[in-house]
């Protein structure tokens, strides 16, 4: 009688952490693997990341549904976001309300927040195509909703210099802290 008990304690225990370590993965901690040379030097392919799933707030698994939320990324913030169907590791360059700058003297270059980024002709187009409201303008801001984000080597990088502003809906967590050489985040 006593053996059975001792199991079903057991199986109770074993159950009771399972649930917890998929109830943290799910809401609070989790990681991710780098990929790619775009976060370069600060973030290495192969790298292990940690992700805090609570940055701003809790977020429905598995969508783009926040049940609460209580902040918004900040630039310079590094997030991990959902587009296309892939997860991207980026860091938010600018934000809601901050202006985004378009310039084709001397090469072509937008001035994203604080930051300039020179383009290609073919960033150049496209993304002034999809932010500006006239042919005319050079100067826009961000949506309350968006975040235009970059990788760290911008060579390397595939961001919204291609594809554009992320919504702040398809971010999964901030990297809280990662492993290996560099600073915590």
């Amino acid at each position: 009688m006593k053996n059975g008990k001792k199991k079903i304690k057991t199986a109770a225990i074993f159950f009771t952490v399972a649930a917890c370590a998929c109830f943290s993965r799910l809401f609070i901690l989790d990681t991710a693997v780098v990929s790619g040379d775009s976060m370069l030097p600060g973030l290495k392919n192969g790298q292990r990341v940690f992700i805090n799933k609570l940055a701003w707030g809790i977020k429905l698994p598995l969508s783009k549904t926040y049940i609460l939320r209580w902040g918004n990324p900040e630039p310079g913030d590094i997030g991990i976001f959902l587009h296309n169907g892939m997860y991207n590791i980026k860091r938010c360059t600018a934000t809601g309300g901050m202006d985004i700058v378009f310039s084709n003297k001397n090469g072509y270059s937008v001035i994203a927040g604080n930051k300039y980024l020179p383009l290609s002709r073919e960033q150049y187009g496209k993304l002034s195509e999809m932010l500006l409201a006239e042919k005319n303008d050079r100067k826009t801001k961000i949506p309350a909703d968006k975040v235009f984000v970059t990788g760290d080597n911008l060579q390397a990088s595939v961001d919204s210099r291609d594809y554009g502003l992320i919504n702040i809906d398809s971010f999964c967590g901030k990297i809280l802290f990662y492993s290996g050489k560099g600073t915590r985040q």
